[in-house]
């Protein structure tokens, strides 16, 4: 997404190591990583303002996470609250259609024309699925 030009709001998700994801994130949100007890409580606030910042929401969903339904849901639902329309992009392995959330299958394209979801088969097919979406919204 950055190769394209776009600025990624979130991208200490895909660190390749969970102290490169820390290092990314702390430097982004200049939080004290020395607080560490009370930076976890701001992590809300950060990653909602991220949500309600963004033109665009990538989201794979191959398996449960909280975190990332929270997201969606407040992509989903910033219209009306008066922000800017994110165009959003849900990623399922086809290995892992079955067992998608039935949360993320119930959104409906008519209440929601800026969700899509798409099957991959690998991080080439992921790829190709992320830069088609990002160049056609």
């Amino acid at each position: 997404m950055k190769k394209l030009g776009f600025e990624v709001l979130s991208e200490h998700v895909a660190a390749k190591t969970q102290k490169e994801g820390e290092d990314i994130f702390f430097m982004k949100t200049n939080i004290d990583r020395r607080k560490l007890d009370k930076a976890w409580f701001s992590t809300f606030d950060v990653d909602m303002g991220w949500v309600d910042k963004a033109n665009y929401l990538v989201a794979v969903v191959d398996g449960p996470s909280h975190g990332v339904g929270m997201e969606i849901m407040r992509a989903l639902l910033k219209g009306e609250r008066g922000l800017n329309i994110t165009n959003i992009l849900c990623l399922v392995n086809e290995n892992n259609l079955e067992k998608l959330s039935w949360m993320i299958r119930g959104i409906s394209k008519q209440k929601y024309p800026n969700f899509s979801l798409k099957t991959y088969t690998d991080l080439l097919s992921a790829k190709n699925l992320v830069k088609k979406f990002l160049e056609t919204h």
